[in-house]
Parts: C-alpha cells; sequence; structure tokens
C-alpha cells in the first residue's frame, strides 16, 4: 500500500495582456445557474433526458424537485409534504424505468397520503425513512414509511438490479421494518426494499458508529450481492459482504491513515474494486480536515488511499465520480472562500491535478456530476466574485456552477537561419487568444509566430505560454538548437531537434535519412532510419547529457548536437 500526499498551493500567474489576477490549468468556471432560488442539495439524470434537481426551498425546508429540459429551461416543479409537514428530502435517483425515488424522513402522525405507515408508539414521534416514487413529472406513484417505533435517519441510498432500493441509515428501532434484536440509540441499519417499495430484509452490523457525524454507505456490486462499509471506530472500517438475500457472508477490518468522519460516497471501479470518498480528520494536526479516498477490492482489502492535506485548512470531501481514466472529485472548505476540484489517475490514485477556486462566498457544495465535451457541473452556491468574476451568473447565485476543461496544448516548430535568427511557428491546440514566449530569459514575445535573434550558436530553452477564452493557461518549455550545430536538407531547408518527454523530434527532414546517435565520448547507442512523417527517436533509459546525432540521407548530412535534460 502506497501513501500519496498532495500539499496544496494556489499559484497566481499574471496574463500578459490582460489584468487578471488567475489562470486556470486543468478546469475553469464558464456559467453559474440559479435555478428557481434554491439551495441544491442533490441530481438526478432522468431516462427522459432531463436532470432532476433536489432543492432546499426559500423557507428553508427541503422538499422542493425542479425539473431542467437538457436545453437548460425549466419545466416544472413540485413540492412533497406529508400533512402539513414538509419532510427532509435528501436524495434523489433517478429510476431505469422513467421518473425518480426521493428517500428522506419524516415524523407525521397524522392521516395524509403522503404520510401512510408511520411507526407511531403513541407516546411520542420520532422520523421514520420516508421513500416516494414519482414520475417524469413529479407526479406521486407511491410512497413508504420505513422504520420503527423509534427514529431513522437516511446517510445513503443505492438503485439496485432488479431497480428497488438499498437503503443506508441508522436507527433506534427494534421493531417495524427493523428486526434488530439489540436495538440502541443509533445503530447502522441497511434494508433492502424491492421495485414497489415493500421490504425484503434489513440488516444491522454488530458494531458501528452510526450517525450524522459517520455514516453508513453501501453498495450493490456488478457480480451480485452487496457491500456494507461500516465505520467501527474513527480509525477502522468495516467491509460486510451480504448475499443476495442479505445474509453475511464475511465482515473485514480495514485499519484507516487518519480519522475518518465516514464515508459519504462509494463508487464501484471495474467488476472487483470499489472506491470509497470522505474526510479525514486531525490530518495532519487537531482541527484539520482533509478529503481522504480509498481504494478497496471486493474482497474486503485496502488496496491504496490518497489524501490531500491543505495545511492549516478545514477542507471536506464532497462527491466524486469516474471520468474516462480518471477519478474526479470536488471538496470545499469550512470557511466558505473556496471550491476544489481534484483528479486522480486511475487505476491507481496517482495524482493528477488539484485546483481551488476562491470567492467570497461558497456554501452548499453538494453535489457533482459530468456533462459532455469534460466539463463538470457541482451543486453550489457562488457569489461571482474572485476567481468567479467572469462567470454567466442569473439574478441569484443559488444553483448550480458548470466548469470546462481548459483542453490546451502548446506546441511550437522552428527553423534555423545563418545568423542565429530563429522562426517560431505556433502549433498550439485548445484555441489560444494570448501567447507569451520567453527565449531563454533573454527575450519575451506575445505574437503568436514570433522571430528572434539569438545572440550566437548554442543550445537555448524557449517557453510557449498560452491561454484561452475561459482564462486557462498552459506552458511548454524545450531546448533548441541555434548556429552551426544545424543541418541542411535537400531543398536548403535548415534541419533542427526538439525534445519533448524524452522523444527526439527531428525537424525539417524532406528525405529518408539513416542516423545514428553517439554519446560524447563516441560510443553507438541509437541507429535506425528516419522519415518526414516518422521523424522520432526514442531517448527513453539515457542519462541527461549531451549527444550526437547524425544523418545521412541523398542531401542531408550532417551531426547535430543533442541536450538531454
Amino acid at each position: 500500500m502506497m501513501k500519496r500526499t498532495v500539499l496544496l498551493s494556489v499559484v497566481t500567474l499574471a496574463l500578459a495582456t490582460q489584468s487578471l489576477s488567475q489562470n486556470f490549468t486543468r478546469f475553469a468556471p464558464s456559467i453559474e445557474r440559479n435555478i428557481a432560488g434554491a439551495n441544491l442539495i442533490d441530481l438526478a439524470k432522468g431516462a427522459d433526458g432531463k436532470t432532476a434537481f433536489l432543492g432546499q426551498g426559500a423557507d428553508g425546508t427541503y422538499g422542493h424537485v425542479i425539473f431542467q429540459a437538457p436545453n437548460g429551461s425549466l419545466t416544472g416543479s413540485g413540492t412533497y409534504k406529508c400533512g402539513t409537514e414538509t419532510p427532509l428530502i435528501q436524495r434523489i435517483l433517478a429510476h431505469p424505468d422513467g421518473g425518480y425515488y426521493l428517500l428522506g424522513a419524516h415524523q407525521h402522525t397524522g392521516s395524509g397520503p403522503l404520510c401512510q405507515g408511520f411507526h407511531f408508539d403513541g407516546s411520542a414521534s420520532a422520523p421514520d425513512l420516508w421513500v416516494l416514487r414519482i414520475d417524469d413529472t413529479g407526479q406521486v406513484i407511491w410512497t413508504k414509511s420505513i422504520g420503527g417505533t423509534k427514529a431513522e435517519g437516511l446517510d445513503n441510498a443505492w438503485i439496485c438490479q432488479d431497480k428497488g432500493l438499498f437503503i443506508l441509515a441508522h436507527s433506534a428501532s427494534g421493531d417495524g421494518d427493523n428486526s434488530n434484536p439489540n436495538p440502541g440509540t443509533g445503530n447502522s441499519w441497511a434494508v433492502k426494499l424491492n421495485a414497489d417499495g415493500q421490504v425484503q430484509w434489513d440488516f444491522t452490523p454488530q458494531y458501528s458508529l452510526a450517525g450524522a457525524s459517520y455514516p453508513l454507505n453501501g453498495l450493490e456490486l456488478p457480480g451480485g450481492g452487496f457491500e456494507v462499509f461500516n465505520m467501527v471506530n474513527a480509525q477502522q472500517l468495516q467491509i460486510v459482504r451480504l448475499n443476495a438475500g442479505g445474509a453475511q457472508q464475511w465482515a473485514k477490518t480495514v485499519d484507516l491513515p487518519y480519522n475518518i468522519q465516514g464515508f459519504t460516497r462509494a463508487q464501484p471501479f471495474g467488476n472487483n474494486r470499489v472506491i470509497l470518498g470522505g474526510t479525514a480528520e486531525n490530518a495532519p494536526a487537531p482541527f484539520y480536515r482533509a478529503p481522504v479516498i480509498l481504494l478497496t477490492d471486493t474482497d474486503g482489502n485496502l488496496l491504496d488511499y490518497s489524501t490531500n492535506l491543505d495545511l492549516g485548512a478545514q477542507h471536506y470531501f464532497r462527491d466524486m465520480a469516474i471520468i474516462g481514466n480518471e477519478l474526479v472529485y470536488a471538496g470545499s472548505y469550512y470557511d466558505f472562500n473556496r471550491l476544489s476540484i481534484t483528479t486522480l489517475a486511475l487505476p491507481g490514485l496517482t495524482f493528477n491535478s488539484q485546483q481551488a477556486f476562491a470567492s467570497s462566498s461558497v456554501p452548499f457544495v453538494s453535489r457533482m456530476s459530468p456533462l459532455s465535451n469534460d466539463r463538470l457541473m457541482v451543486l453550489t452556491n457562488i457569489e461571482p466574485d474572485q476567481d468567479f468574476q467572469w462567470t454567466q451568473s442569473g439574478p441569484s447565485y443559488k444553483g448550480y456552477l458548470e466548469l470546462e476543461s481548459c483542453n490546451l496544448s502548446p506546441g511550437f516548430t522552428y527553423a534555423n537561419s545563418p545568423d542565429n535568427t530563429v522562426q517560431f511557428t505556433n502549433q498550439s491546440g485548445g484555441n489560444p487568444i494570448d501567447y507569451t514566449w520567453h527565449f531563454a530569459n533573454l527575450g519575451i514575445s506575445h505574437q503568436a509566430n514570433p522571430q528572434y535573434a539569438f545572440p550566437g550558436p548554442g543550445t537555448y530553452r524557449v517557453c510557449l505560454q498560452t491561454i484561452n477564452a475561459l482564462l486557462c493557461s498552459a506552458e511548454i518549455c524545450e531546448d533548441i538548437n541555434v548556429g552551426p550545430n544545424g543541418i541542411t536538407g535537400p531543398g536548403g531547408e535548415a534541419v533542427s531537434w526538439r525534445m519533448q518527454y524524452r522523444q527526439l523530434f527531428v525537424l525539417g527532414l524532406r528525405e529518408t535519412a539513416r542516423f545514428r546517435l553517439f554519446s560524447i565520448n563516441g560510443q553507438q547507442l541509437r541507429t535506425g532510419q528516419l522519415t518526414p512523417d516518422a521523424n522520432d527517436v526514442d531517448l527513453s533509459g539515457l542519462p541527461p547529457g549531451v549527444f550526437l546525432l547524425g544523418l545521412r540521407g541523398n542531401s542531408t548530412q550532417g551531426t547535430l548536437k543533442v541536450v538531454l535534460n
């Protein structure tokens, strides 16, 4: 097992032609959308192409569902009450056949049509789990009260292959739908419903730290059966395997690298691995918080973990998604002044990138969802200032934020001339609008295709930074060869080289030529043939140093001095 720790530092760059304070590297804020003035807490993509948002209304109650068409227009909404009470609805899940599940809790003892079956002991009212099945327009198909006469609370939920629900919760009951023979004040509780909302079975782990601070999580495995992720204590996670009927097959305890406040997200990865996301506490010091990602196999073994430590901060994990060959997760900060987006390479958990976007107010960060064209949707309220002052914003900043992928790929070619003047040709992708060239600390240009006169022959480091309309920036640096070390091709063109990721590219070649690569001491290291289309030489495994590349064609002959850093 390997520990990967990243200390986050936010770097501020200056644009060459714009007085802006932030260049984005991987994602950039693009559009902020107001959704009916609601604080959004969950979303689901429906079978009909619509997005259903679960929101908190202006009166502070939870129970509002807002539908958005693929073109962005709002197509309707619904508010669900149990009698006179607006219950706490916390999750929305898309049903494969259309419509949605809504999940939360209620404690209404009346006879309203949406609160039938409430478990009431006759003296005190304690919340039941509440499940509603609604259609694409928000009309209620059925509703169920799940639990016993003591308090229940929802932690997580998973839609199953049979279109039913696997609900992860905490419960103090030992009656009604809860078969726990030793009820406590808030035991972890898993319950399976069929597609009609009928309880099929339930399961209570032997030991747990159930409750809001240590939520229970779980999922149905792609190959069948279930896994439950239950906090035994703050540094131990119990993984329990259940068969399709809810019977325990095994339980394993995993030691955790830090105190963990429970795992709020679980995601299958392939057929035999699971990714868990949560927040570490007291990492690396008391009162610190940091996102933590665990990779386990379906046999209950911890394979790897990743923790991003931001010293001096209270940084919380919020949500995650697998996008291509990366895990992308969102986080937020205790003082509500930053939104973080982190990417990890899969199948391991190797750090790829992390950004922290600053605003004077970033509350209600909850869910993240992939969009088309490498975009992300994050449910959050963003005050449009600082790093978000360039977003398109509605009259209110309650809703969600879209982040676009930067997709910048700076690149260039160059050609020598006899007087040490080099013509650079921009080959950058990603629609850049601004260029900054640095010529070995000798000069700067903001032209797309500059020409630069170097003071003499030699090897110089040239860097090109490009910026697009989203204020994304990316930079590439290459060592170029200037002067008499160049080779002339059959048409009088200068033949030169550039290095990229230990691949040597021979530029300006207009014919097939044999090559031999020598060390500075004359040892032959590589031989082969180059063409105008296949013009690269692999230098993997060679140490840094100076090398000589000999070329011989019908009209191309000579030697290039190559510097490998």
